[in-house]
């Protein structure tokens, strides 16, 4: 059983307000806390209590919060038959953006400990493609296309659509100015809820994947409001094979 999840609602008209989506959302963050229409008061007492045991548990000894495990580049390298001259640009390079990675740890970690999710895994997109840009002045045509491979399918993905498939989307369906920027608003609501939900599904892949459909399902909610009956069928269809995030 979840918590509403109050970020995303179909109440909230694209076309007729001129509150913008993310600041619409954000307002509406502090419903997630209320108990659920379907939990009688006794159910939701225990439910509170339980959550607060843990969040108290959690946080009582705060550590430095590290950034998600990513590609283990090492492991890579013996794959990637380097020269002398290959390994130590390589060796470099990850060093230089380990230690930007250190420094960037401020930026998303509140006083208080408390990590802002959404931050942290923009950096670290952010973090990747740079570092892949200088990977490619070092690594030859075979080398780069196994280390792009090799990141892809190590790397912790977002929970909200990607970059090249938010492209897609607004390609095939050929939305307008207004329509991609209510898209990528919502987008990044549908994110910012699932990062703010995670001290809930921390750990349970199960109640995880409850979580995304919930919000998934508002997602979509939302953008039915954006596109025409024609553009949300197309819309449909690309992403009928998203799946789920794993709790973590």
């Amino acid at each position: 059983m979840i918590p509403p999840a109050g970020h995303i609602s179909g109440r909230y008209n694209p076309k007729t307000s001129s509150q913008s989506y993310e600041k619409f959302t954000t307002s509406h963050h502090h419903s997630i806390h209320r108990a659920p229409d379907h939990l009688l008061p006794g159910q939701w007492k225990t439910v509170r209590t339980e959550l607060r045991g843990y969040r108290t548990e959690r946080h009582r000894e705060r550590e430095p919060i590290a950034p998600p495990p990513g590609p283990d580049y090492q492991a890579l390298k013996q794959e990637l038959q380097l020269t002398a001259g290959q390994e130590k640009q390589y060796d470099a390079l990850l060093e230089k953006y380990r230690l930007i990675q250190e420094a960037s740890r401020a930026a998303w970690t509140g006083a208080d400990g408390k990590v802002d999710r959404m931050t942290m895994f923009e950096k670290m997109d952010e973090l990747r493609k740079q570092q892949s840009a200088e990977m490619a002045m070092i690594l030859n045509e075979e080398q780069l296309k196994q280390y792009e491979s090799f990141t892809a399918q190590n790397s912790r993905r977002r929970p909200g659509y990607p970059e090249k498939l938010i492209n897609r989307i607004e390609s095939e369906l050929q939305l307008d100015a207004s329509q991609s920027q209510m898209l990528e608003a919502v987008n990044r609501a549908f994110e910012k809820s699932y990062h703010d939900a995670h001290d809930f599904y921390h750990g349970n892949g199960e109640l995880a994947a409850e979580y995304w459909k919930k919000y998934d399902e508002e997602r979509k909610n939302a953008l039915k409001q954006v596109f025409t009956q024609t553009q949300y069928e197309q819309y449909l269809e690309i992403v009928k094979d998203i799946t789920p995030q794993g709790g973590h």
